[in-house]
């Protein structure tokens, strides 16, 4: 017959877990820990976006614009020493011409013979001459390079008068014109001829040909008031 139940019996032993509540809790953690990884990555992610970003935006906003870089470098460039050497063919020839004329102007201002300076007048006429002929330029600029040749040239010619006797034939050229101490010189000598009822265009010839270092000296005036134009 069946004992009832005595206060004083063993209570029943616990049942111990089966397998499948082992495999329950353990793939139930591993969820959880698989979960937590991916949520971290995820944040970590985003935060190197957002920093990314911010730094992006900071840097943009310190470096000017692409329209404004090439604007800038375009305006740098038209003020660089380089575009400003850039020249058109009239103006190197307006620097050749200029270069014949201080050429002239050192060897009158050191000593030269007849020999070597008449030929050397020619050659730079040639030079000169080319650039006046063609067209652009300043017309100030060629008036003035025109007028310190002419009177090269005309010393040149009273040069040969001189060694000729022929100074005379010289007195009354237009190139005296543009030598005003030269002119005074000549005029002077023609009125005291008519004074002294001699001939006229013999002494003026005279104070004409002693005076070949006064048409150098008008002449390297030109070139000093060329050094002044634009």
């Amino acid at each position: 017959m069946p004992q009832a139940d005595s206060p004083f019996s063993k209570p029943p032993a616990p049942r111990p877990p089966s397998r499948l509540d082992s495999t329950t809790t353990s793939g139930s953690t591993s969820s959880t820990a698989r979960s937590s990884s991916a949520m971290m990555l995820t944040l970590i992610a985003t935060m190197s976006v957002v920093v990314l970003l911010i730094v992006w935006y900071e840097f943009s906003r310190r470096q000017p614009s692409s329209t404004a870089t090439i604007a800038a470098t375009r305006r740098a460039d038209s003020k660089s020493p380089a575009s400003r050497t850039q020249v058109s063919s009239s103006d190197v020839r307006a620097m050749t011409a200029m270069n014949e004329l201080r050429g002239l102007r050192s060897i009158t201002q050191a000593g030269v013979t007849y020999r070597d300076y008449s030929p050397r007048v020619l050659d730079s006429k040639v030079k000169i001459d080319r650039y006046l002929d063609e067209s652009g330029g300043s017309p100030e600029f060629k008036v003035v390079i025109r007028e310190a040749m002419e009177m090269y040239v005309f010393a040149s010619l009273v040069w040969n008068a001189r060694i000729t006797k022929t100074s005379w034939q010289v007195s009354g050229h237009p190139a005296i014109d543009l030598c005003p101490p030269l002119k005074d010189e000549r005029d002077t000598a023609r009125d005291r001829a008519i004074r002294e009822s001699r001939a006229p265009e013999v002494l003026a010839g005279w104070a004409i040909e002693n005076n070949i270092p006064m048409i150098w000296t008008c002449a390297s005036e030109r070139i000093k008031q060329l050094e002044t134009l634009p």
